[in-house]
């Protein structure tokens, strides 16, 4: 196979392994997991179902691979230079990244929450990803906040309990969120969590 021939065939692939993605997230969605066949997600993607097999081994396989890239995708807004700390420059951008994921990603944040109250679907989920790379990525979201708060837990949670509370508030009811209310919860969260790191302080 000459390299063009494999460029073509590898384009393809993520092709269509990305359309199968978009289709299982609306379907999931808006019918629920359960309620979701593989011959509703073959039908909509206009693909055959033998040739979805050939990309995702099942239903819980897809769903577990969209739940994994989407909490890559969090990660990487938090810190995109990939290094071993977050910045309070990179967790104030953030903030701002957060609304753009929301509002490009709404079905696949809708999935998160409904998947959260199904136990046994999202204990699934977690077995089937890496879950190592996931809790690499978030030590050093805990590292920020032991960096800069004196009772870092408690601070932790009431930053993960506010972006929850947040994102499922946006993507049931967007059109309750104009461009003012959120500029001024950004403000807000930037007062709540942007600090130098103790230390720093302590020099100055």
């Amino acid at each position: 196979m000459s390299p063009r021939i494999k460029e073509n065939f590898e384009k393809i692939r993520r092709e269509k392994r990305a359309l199968i993605i978009e289709v299982a997230v609306k379907l999931f969605s808006e019918k629920g997991f359960h309620a979701t066949t593989v011959d509703m997600i073959s039908r909509k993607a206009g693909i055959s179902k033998g040739l979805l097999y050939n990309y995702y081994k099942s239903k819980e396989d897809l769903l577990a691979q969209i739940m994994y890239e989407l909490s890559l995708e969090l990660m990487d807004l938090m810190n995109p230079d990939h290094d071993n700390e977050i910045t309070s420059s990179e967790m104030k951008d953030f903030f701002t990244f957060l609304i753009d994921l929301l509002k490009r990603k709404t079905d696949h944040i809708k999935l998160y929450f409904e998947l959260s109250l199904k136990n046994d679907i999202y204990k699934f989920v977690s077995q089937q990803v890496d879950i190592e790379q996931i809790l690499k990525e978030f030590k050093l979201i805990k590292k920020y906040f032991e960096e800069r708060f004196e009772n870092s837990e408690t601070e932790l949670t009431i930053f993960i309990s506010v972006l929850k509370g947040f994102a499922l508030e946006f993507v049931t009811s967007p059109d309750s969120f104009e461009d003012q209310r959120i500029e001024n919860f950004k403000n807000r969260l930037v007062d709540l969590f942007i600090r130098d790191k103790k230390e720093e302080v302590r020099r100055i």
